[in-house]
């Protein structure tokens, strides 16, 4: 993968990286702006993306950051208007409750969900792991 200066990237562990240097002389030449729960940190990667090179880090930069789409409630069931999750074959689904990632799948407790039509479903690239949209009531 090819860092780009000014681009927004998703590290391994789904935080939000936008890059503010690309050309740094050091092995770590590119640096970044982590989004923390503490806000903003600083991270230096290698040009390819690594943050370290001993092994695979949840901070190594994995893909372009693609935001949520937004979703128009009204698309949905009136049952089922409380959540929308993609799997992980790019089907969209509704719930009537919020459901739980596991490490294969969505997760609902409730037998309440249905398929959304692909002309219905969001337009979105981003991983499906990351594709949960909840809707306050």
């Amino acid at each position: 993968m090819n860092i780009e200066l000014n681009k927004t990237y998703r590290t391994r562990s789904g935080q939000k990286c936008r890059i503010i240097c690309v050309d740094r002389t050091a092995i770590y030449s590119v640096v970044g702006l982590l989004e923390t729960p503490r806000g903003e940190e600083t991270a230096t990667y290698m040009p390819n993306g690594v943050l370290c090179s001993e092994s695979c880090s949840p901070g190594d930069l994995i893909s372009e950051w693609e935001d949520k789409p937004e979703y128009d409630r009204s698309l949905l069931p009136a049952w089922a208007n409380k959540a929308i999750t993609m799997d992980r074959y790019g089907t969209w689904h509704c719930y009537d409750i919020v459901p739980d990632l596991t490490e294969n799948t969505w997760m609902v407790h409730s037998p309440d969900f249905a398929t959304i039509p692909p002309s219905h479903a969001p337009k979105w690239k981003g991983d499906w792991k990351d594709s949960l949209l909840t809707f306050e009531d």
